[in-house]
């Protein structure tokens, strides 16, 4: 033929333009393709893609795992602190520096920012803590803050641990509670005194001529109960109106029409009613 000879790719190389480690077109499996050449593992700045090709890290990662800037695992001299894939200047908030390591780790839940990781380490404290007894590193909580998860608001309504009115409402606030007495009593919340709407006539809308009835808290309802009691009177007790006795005899059974005496004519009244003298018997002419 030509006398052309193939000759074989460097080691490194699946396939190649030439015998140079330098000549790869493709790698082995267990290799990565910087540039032309095949390689155990990618150059400082680079990472390898789903391919095994090597790509250069984002600006503000010195090496990375992936394209973006959450994949950095080394970080440049003006961002050089590691924290959860990124490179930052100085360590978040809640975070300090591990010794010397470039790495930020979590400061205890009470601090908002620490030398160390432990709850004595405080050097300033989380907003729902009382900064003023930051004493020895360490954050006290607030009243009505659970020390044990972070001084997380404790909901006293919920835990019962609250001195409300029996049946009174019970709503959390921050840091605290507030009750509310229920319909039909005036009071703190923590003490309730029932409302006796009978005792002052602003306070009913019973008729002049209705008994009131005070009913015990009775949420929900007027708190009180009117019944027309006045004799000759009929109604639901917000209203009370005359019975007529005499056009509705069975309105009044005690006191009817019926107990007038013969011949005689019933007149209504308010509240009441009478009867009127019969007219006097005819002579028979004489």
């Amino acid at each position: 033929g030509s006398g052309a000879q193939c000759q074989q790719c460097d080691a490194s190389c699946s396939t190649c333009t030439g015998g140079q480690a330098t000549d790869c077109l493709s790698c082995a499996p267990s290799k990565v393709k910087m540039l032309n050449s095949c390689q155990d593992s990618c150059d400082a700045g680079y990472y390898p893609n789903s391919v095994g090709l090597c790509q250069r890290c984002v600006t503000g990662c010195a090496t990375c795992a992936g394209p973006t800037t959450s994949n950095c695992t080394g970080c440049p001299a003006y961002a050089p602190f590691l924290h959860d894939g990124r490179c930052l200047a100085t360590c978040p908030p809640t975070h300090y520096p591990i010794g010397d390591s470039l790495v930020c780790g979590a400061c205890d839940a009470s601090c908002n920012t620490c030398s160390g990781p432990m709850a004595t380490e405080c050097t300033s404290c989380r907003a729902y803590t009382d900064e003023p007894h930051l004493e020895n590193g360490i954050c006290t909580c607030r009243s009505g803050y659970n020390s044990s998860t972070g001084c997380e608001q404790i909901d006293e309504c919920q835990t019962g641990d609250h001195h409300c009115f029996n049946d009174a409402s019970c709503v959390d606030v921050a840091g605290s509670y507030r009750c509310q007495c229920p319909a039909g009593y005036n009071g703190s919340g923590i003490s309730c005194t029932d409302v006796d709407e009978c005792t002052d006539t602003d306070g009913h809308l019973c008729h002049p001529l209705a008994s009131c009835t005070n009913l015990i808290g009775a949420a929900g309802t007027l708190g009180y109960q009117c019944t027309c009691s006045t004799p000759g009177y009929w109604g639901d007790g917000l209203y009370c109106t005359d019975v007529d006795e005499c056009a509705i005899p069975s309105a009044v059974p005690t006191a009817s029409p019926d107990d007038c005496p013969l011949y005689s004519e019933c007149i209504n009244l308010e509240g009441n009613f009478t009867c009127a003298a019969p007219p006097p018997p005819r002579l028979p002419p004489p």
